[in-house]
């Protein structure tokens, strides 16, 4: 065993969660956390650090290596995000802790799957560990595992059983009395009980009253394979289906998102209207789904502008459409404007 592999078990075994020996071998085994990196603004390798991780993919019979990070990163026109699309990932490179340049080349909302796809110089890819992608959605109750950087350290979650697989993300219990100590964590994997990737952290919400954790949340691994069809232009595979209550209702690009929704009763009449806060909230609109003969979509894109990420929500959106959820179909889209 290496000393990094060493030092791992050490980290483990000095968890306050503590995990599993069947996830403790796992991770000496394979290496899992010469896949992770820490993710600084360029030229600043000091101070708080988000996470990211390396996995590698096939694209028209060909191996490829990205890397993927949570998009709130980014500095927002609404948040507080400080990545550029240009930044410094912290890696491994044979046992070593290396800086190495590292860009954003796909973009996407992050209020829906809030994943950004990242490519390294090819000299860099070549001494880079990548994990793999899981090709079967998780189902509820297995156990998943999260490695990543919580305030700057390293830190394990394991044997955390899914909650829900939902529109957008997995979502699993994260056990603690403060959310803060997970600061950071964002963009980490998160893995089966292969050591394969099935989603990318995104963040976490507060317990509910009586509860003993929070909640968790991981993009699907869906959307990072439609940015990895978009950054070769692959406009067919690049789109994501929008499904409510078993019904797609639309296909999205991955830079667009859903800024607002009305669902609406028989007679056209507003029974629930919601614009996007910070993250679209799937569980409120199917608590009202069930009492709604139609869906009134507007759909804009985000884009870059001045250094920042813009996620606009106007009262005149790129797109709008509605869909009647009885006959199944789209029945008015039109195209209003565009960046």
């Amino acid at each position: 065993m290496t000393a990094l592999q060493k030092s791992i078990l050490i980290s483990i075994r000095n968890s306050a969660s503590t995990p599993s020996t069947q996830l403790a071998q796992a991770v000496a085994n394979a290496d899992i956390v010469k896949s992770v990196f820490r993710v600084y603004p360029q030229g600043q390798t000091e101070g708080h650090a988000l996470s990211g991780f390396i996995f590698k993919t096939i694209y028209n019979g060909k191996e490829e290596i990205f890397g993927a990070i949570a998009q709130h990163a980014v500095p927002l026109h609404n948040g507080n995000g400080n990545i550029g699309l240009s930044f410094t990932a912290r890696v491994m490179q044979n046992d070593q802790v290396v800086d190495v340049p590292a860009k954003i080349v796909q973009m996407s909302a992050p209020s829906m799957p809030d994943v950004a796809l990242i490519k390294f110089r090819p000299e860099d890819e070549q001494l880079l560990t990548p994990l793999t992608l899981a090709e079967q959605e998780s189902v509820r109750g297995e156990l998943l595992h999260t490695v990543g950087f919580g305030n700057g350290n390293l830190m394990f979650l394991s044997n955390t059983p899914l909650l829900e697989n939902s529109l957008i993300s997995l979502r699993f219990p994260m056990k603690g009395n403060n959310m803060s100590e997970w600061l950071g964590l964002c963009g980490s994997p998160v893995l089966n009980s292969t050591g394969e990737v099935v989603g990318t952290v995104t963040g976490a919400a507060p317990r509910k009253a009586n509860s003993s954790y929070h909640i968790g949340y991981a993009t699907r691994n869906l959307y990072l394979k439609s940015l990895v069809a978009a950054y070769h232009g692959d406009v067919d595979k690049a789109s994501f289906p929008f499904i409510l209550g078993g019904d797609k209702i639309v296909d999205l690009r991955p830079d667009e998102f859903v800024a607002l929704i009305a669902l609406m009763d028989e007679n056209g009449q507003i029974i629930f209207y919601q614009g996007t806060d910070y993250k679209f909230s799937y569980s409120a609109v199917m608590e009202h789904l069930p009492k709604a003969r139609y869906i009134g979509l507007d759909i804009n894109h985000v884009f870059w502008k001045d250094n920042m990420l813009v996620e606009e929500v106007s009262a005149t959106p790129a797109r709008r459409l509605i869909y009647d959820l009885q006959e199944k179909k789209i029945i008015a889209d039109k195209i209003q404007k565009s960046h």
